[in-house]
C-alpha cells in the first residue's frame, strides 16, 4: 500500500510537473504569440511608416519634378525673351542705320540740288550784274551822247547866236550907215 500511495504520489507530482509543463508550454505559447502579434504589429507600424516615407518621398519627388520643369519653362521664355530682345534690337539697328543711309544719301541729294541751285543763283547775279554793267555802261553812254548832244546845241545856239547877234549888229550898221 505505500508502495501504491509512493506510486500515486508521484503520479501525481508526475501529473503536477506535467501539468506545470503544459501550463509553461502554454504561457510561452501565449507570450510568443503576444511577442509574434507584437512583432506583427511593429512590422505593419514599419511597413505603414515606410509607405507613408515613400509617399511623401514621391509627392516631393513629384513637386521637384514640377518645379524644376516650371523653372526649365521660365528659363526657355527668359531666353526666348532676350532672343526676341535681340532680334528687335538688330532690326531697330538695321532700321536705324537704312535711316541713317537715306538720311545721309537725301542729304548728299540736297546739296547736290542746293550747289546747283546757289551755281545758278551765282550764274544769274553774274548775269544780272553783267546786264546791269551793260545796262549802266549804255545808259552812260546815251548820259554822254546826251550831254554831248546838249554842248553840240549849246554850240549851235552860240554860234547862232552869235551869227544873229552879227547879222543884227551888220543889219544896224546897214540901217546906221543908210540913215547917213
Amino acid at each position: 500500500r505505500q508502495r501504491l500511495e509512493r506510486e500515486l504520489q508521484a503520479e501525481r507530482e508526475r501529473l503536477e510537473r506535467l501539468k506545470a509543463t503544459k501550463e509553461e508550454q502554454e504561457r510561452q505559447r501565449k507570450e510568443e504569440e503576444k511577442r509574434q502579434k507584437e512583432e506583427e504589429e511593429r512590422r505593419l507600424r514599419e511597413e505603414e511608416e515606410e509607405r507613408q516615407r515613400l509617399e511623401e518621398e514621391r509627392i516631393r519627388l513629384e513637386q521637384e519634378a514640377i518645379e524644376r520643369r516650371r523653372q526649365e519653362e521660365l528659363q526657355r521664355l527668359e531666353q526666348a525673351k532676350l532672343a526676341a530682345m535681340e532680334e528687335e534690337r538688330q532690326r531697330a539697328e538695321e532700321l536705324r542705320q537704312l535711316a541713317e543711309k537715306a538720311f545721309q544719301e537725301e542729304k548728299a541729294a540736297l546739296q547736290v540740288q542746293h550747289n546747283e541751285e546757289l551755281r545758278q543763283l551765282r550764274s544769274q547775279v553774274a548775269a544780272s550784274k553783267d546786264e546791269q554793267e551793260v545796262s549802266r555802261t549804255e545808259h552812260e553812254a546815251e548820259i554822254q551822247r546826251l550831254k554831248e548832244d546838249v554842248e553840240t546845241q549849246k554850240l549851235l545856239q552860240q554860234e547862232q547866236a552869235t551869227s544873229s547877234e552879227k547879222q543884227s549888229g551888220e543889219m544896224n550898221e546897214r540901217i546906221q550907215s543908210l540913215e547917213e
